[in-house]
């Protein structure tokens, strides 16, 4: 799921340095990203020095460590999500959890409901964001199974259900493999 697949690549990103942080939500696992110092948000060019985000989820501490920062900008979704201005910023990169990839490249994420699981609507916003940066490139992060194991969320063809990225905005496919 997105919550599980954001915990691994900010474990992961720990071992960086001078990175630099866009996104729709700020959550834990960023804040932990930030407190490890591998995010200074120095090489960008626009926000230079300040993590930006839309929304803040997460825990008591998330809040305090949001509360009053001067290296957290908060802005309406329509700057953050804007592919002119993230693309000003070089090597942007996109990374979204989707729920399965067709083996022609095409990405999906499921709704149930009224729930969407997996990226926003925004998320195309991110991708074009990062075709306009200068050595950017997109990730599409999924388990390489369904929870219980027994069906892979690789697939032939999908059914048509949901939100796609199509195979044009697929740069990288990770799993728990690689």
């Amino acid at each position: 799921d997105r919550s599980s697949i954001s915990a691994a690549t900010m474990r992961y990103l720990v071992q960086r340095k001078n990175l630099g942080i866009h996104t729709d939500f700020l959550t834990d696992d960023i804040m932990r990203l930030i407190q490890s110092r591998a995010v200074s948000n120095r090489a960008k060019k626009v926000n230079k020095g300040k993590t930006v985000a839309t929304m803040v989820i997460g825990s008591k501490a998330l809040y305090e460590f949001v509360d009053r920062n001067p290296y957290i900008e908060l802005l309406p979704i329509d700057e953050v999500a804007n592919p002119f201005i993230m693309g000003q910023n070089d090597n942007l990169v996109a990374i979204h959890a989707v729920s399965e990839m067709e083996l022609t490249g095409v990405a999906r994420v499921y709704n149930e409901g009224n729930l969407r699981i997996g990226s926003l609507a925004a998320g195309r916003d991110f991708i074009n964001g990062a075709r306009r940066s200068e050595g950017g490139f997109t990730v599409m992060a999924l388990p390489s199974t369904t929870a219980d194991g027994l069906e892979s969320r690789i697939i032939a063809m999908s059914p048509g259900i949901g939100t796609t990225f199509t195979r044009t905005k697929v740069d990288f496919v990770v799993t728990e493999y690689g």
